[in-house]
């Protein structure tokens, strides 16, 4: 670092570090654990920089069962943030843009898996023991967020697979009621119906004024 010139570049790396011994991380609840490994590299004028870090976590395990490793790598410069995930291989992928010019937000969540239990175990590790345990999740998420006032320009969640299954119990959702739509504070569709036989839980929203929108939740189980 150069305090004269206001220039700086910087690297390091770091290996096999327990995700699980990191305070902020193992505040999140979650059991998923594994080995994380780091690589940093930046330069440029304080004013006009890059910094790109990239990580992976790797011999991942939930109780006493391996499971997938993930990716996060994150791309800054002056003028916007990008972050990219990968987590638990290929089932969640998100890819996030920030425009630190503006304070606009685009954020991408997809989730694609038939493996519910190792899902379900970053939660709770007796669910990846549980070989009752089955189904399938395919859904998408994509929002945008004006970080300036916090206020959602767009929401689009999109829901397109869903069974939880566990002996008697099998929730899905209803095609016909599967999707959330929100465009500057104008809920366009809310209306998400989960059905396990007679039992539902369903959920729809309404405006009642432009950016105030009231959600109802009606279940029977």
């Amino acid at each position: 670092i150069n305090l004269e010139k206001e220039v700086f570049a910087l690297s390091g790396t770091t290996k096999s570090l327990r995700l699980r011994d990191f305070n902020l991380y193992k505040r999140t609840g979650l059991i998923y654990d594994g080995d994380l490994n780091l690589s940093l590299v930046g330069n440029g004028h304080f004013n006009d920089f890059r910094i790109q870090m990239e990580s992976d976590v790797e011999n991942a395990f939930v109780g006493n069962r391996p499971v997938n490793g993930s990716k996060l790598n994150l791309d800054i410069d002056n003028k916007r943030l990008i972050v990219i995930a990968n987590l638990l291989g290929e089932t969640i992928k998100s890819e996030s843009r920030i425009d630190l010019i503006s304070k606009i937000a685009d954020v991408n969540v997809g989730i694609d898996t038939d493996n519910i239990p190792e899902l379900l175990g970053t939660i709770s590790a007796h669910n990846i023991e549980d070989n009752q345990l089955n189904g399938q999740i395919q859904a998408s998420l994509k929002s945008k967020v004006n970080l300036n006032h916090l206020g959602v320009e767009r929401f689009e969640l999109d829901i397109h697979k869903f069974k939880i299954a566990r002996n008697d119990f099998n929730l899905t959702i209803d095609p016909r009621y599967n999707k959330v739509i929100v465009q500057e504070g104008i809920v366009n569709k809310w209306d998400l119906l989960f059905v396990d036989g007679k039992n539902y839980l369903r959920s729809q929203a309404r405006n009642i004024s432009k950016g105030v929108i009231e959600v109802d939740h009606d279940f029977i189980i």
